[in-house]
């Protein structure tokens, strides 16, 4: 940060781990050097964005499936939040999870 009289530059000054004041080069920061991005660029960086949240699903025994409904049901019963997670199929057995958080009102 460099101050000019009584306005502060960011954008362009990098400070280091000793407190020097550098000049940040376009490479150090790339995408806040881009000032624009091609249609189809942001669509695939969309799409890459999205598939890294993907996972599988994975195997629940019957134990811990009776856990997780004695949880829920016991939430209802004494009326506590919880957080519940479920997962939302989006491309093959590759699947994107989704939350909600509450209790019984």
């Amino acid at each position: 940060m460099e101050e000019i009289g009584t306005r502060q530059h960011r954008s362009n000054y990098i400070v280091g781990a000793k407190g020097t004041i550098t000049m940040a080069k376009k490479i150090d920061n790339l995408f806040a050097s881009m000032r624009m991005v091609l249609p189809e660029h942001r669509t695939e960086l969309l799409k890459h964005n999205e598939e890294r949240n993907l996972i599988k699903r994975p195997e629940v025994d019957d134990d811990d499936f009776g856990e997780m409904c004695f949880r829920i049901y016991d939430s209802t019963q004494y009326d506590y939040a919880i957080t519940v997670k479920w997962f939302v199929p989006k491309k093959g057995e590759l699947e994107m999870i989704e939350e909600a958080w509450g209790g019984s009102a």
